[in-house]
């Protein structure tokens, strides 16, 4: 059974697969979310500045795949070749997908994503929330939901500051957000998706919208 590593094949596994323990060690990073065939973990990195590094594993039928899901891609998205961070409290997985808040920083300008990798292959697709550009305050992710299909939703804070959520129904390797609902009523720990129905509440009423 092939482990397969940010694109490359190592070794074998012969533990049984579907077991948590499978998909990365218990004893190997710090697990940051886990499903039944999923697993999201972070480990110190070896090199300068040691920063940790985060990694997402799926079981499924054709193996175990381990992909990184902060490695730089060949063409960042939208802008801002320097830097790239991933936010570990803004995640959500729906197998065989992985959703995380990604954020790509350059001298002074940088680009909010909300990304989606299908962890069988390692393919990613990039949803742009917004960018900035100093001194000006960008957008913040605080929360993800995922469905089945690979689409996303977020739920966080416009560079001014209001409470807003924006979809992704989308699998493209790159494409814009659409801004759904806007306002400070917003609780920002209200989103969740129903299936293919995302609700939130804003100012104590239960709001709807259908995410493709």
């Amino acid at each position: 059974m092939a482990v397969l590593v940010a694109g490359a094949l190592f070794g074998s596994v012969g533990a049984q697969a579907g077991t948590p323990e499978v998909c990365g060690a218990a004893s190997k990073g710090q697990t940051l979310l886990e499903g039944r065939r999923e697993r999201i973990y972070s480990v110190r990195g070896y090199e300068p500045p040691n920063t940790e590094r985060i990694f997402g594993c799926l079981v499924w039928k054709g193996g175990i795949s381990i992909f990184q899901l902060d490695r730089w891609p060949i063409h960042a998205p939208f802008c801002c070749g320097r830097w790239a961070t991933v936010d570990t409290e803004a995640l959500a997985i729906h197998a065989p997908w992985v959703a995380y808040a990604e954020r790509f920083s350059g001298t002074d300008t940088s680009a909010s994503t909300v990304a989606a990798m299908d962890l069988r292959q390692g393919e990613t697709s990039y949803c742009l929330v917004g960018g900035r550009r100093v001194p000006m305050r960008g957008p913040s992710v605080t929360g993800i939901v995922l469905g089945r299909n690979g689409h996303r939703a977020w739920i966080g804070e416009s560079g001014w500051g209001t409470p807003e959520i924006g979809s992704c129904p989308s699998t493209e390797r790159e494409s814009n957000g659409e801004i759904i609902a806007s306002g400070d009523g917003i609780d920002l720990d209200s989103l969740a998706l129903h299936a293919s129905t995302l609700t939130w509440t804003d100012s104590g009423n239960r709001r709807s919208a259908a995410l493709p």
